[in-house]
């Protein structure tokens, strides 16, 4: 796509719905899969250029990283005391387990370790919290976040914008892209079980 035409797509998308995506995959608890494979099947529709779409996912999901990295760095000063989870004891205790599991391995596996992490469901805030947690310096976190969500975001945008530009119409184009979204999801989820 040449540049007069990428400016022509990114005018049929407002720029409130490019805030509104950065802000969505900004989040790093929300589940924003889905949206972005649907941002995606409608640019392959020619609603909005590609890149665009990919390079808001990129710095909404790296932003995101970045503050939960900085929160749980801070939370560090108490790293596992209870009073820094407002829950059930027996919660706290195996989320705390869990956090103690994810910093060990992120300090053995390193970056490879947080790429990986990006993939699995509850992974990208899990990921940056045991490396805020876990005395992992600034600028290799930062790196390892660009490299995961450059994976990430690459995969999940070329899932909607193939299925979009494999349907006829938008509303096919994105429950197409949604469904193979849905088969990646769940494929990962069962590689995740063990045997």
């Amino acid at each position: 796509m040449q540049t007069p035409e990428l400016l022509a797509a990114a005018e049929q998308m407002p720029s409130w719905g490019y805030l509104l995506l950065f802000l969505a995959t900004a989040a790093p608890l929300l589940p924003n899969g889905s949206l972005v494979i649907a941002c995606a099947a409608l640019a392959g529709q020619g609603y909005a250029p590609a890149p665009v779409i990919g390079l808001v996912v990129l710095a909404g999901t790296v932003s995101g990283d970045l503050a939960l990295y900085a929160v749980a760095r801070r939370l560090r000063r108490c790293p596992m005391s209870t009073r820094c989870i407002p829950a059930g004891r027996r919660i706290r205790r195996r989320f705390l387990r869990l956090l103690r599991k994810a910093a060990a391995r992120t300090h053995r596996h390193g970056i490879a370790a947080l790429v990986l992490m990006r993939f699995l469901p509850g992974g990208r805030a899990t990921g940056a919290v045991a490396a805020g947690l876990g005395k992992i310096p600034a600028a290799r976190y930062a790196a390892a976040s660009v490299l995961a969500e450059a994976a990430w975001t690459g995969l999940y945008v070329s899932i909607g914008y193939g299925g979009g530009s494999a349907a006829p119409h938008p509303f096919v184009a994105v429950c197409l892209a949604l469904s193979v979204g849905c088969a990646v999801g769940f494929a990962g989820l069962l590689l995740r079980r063990p045997a």
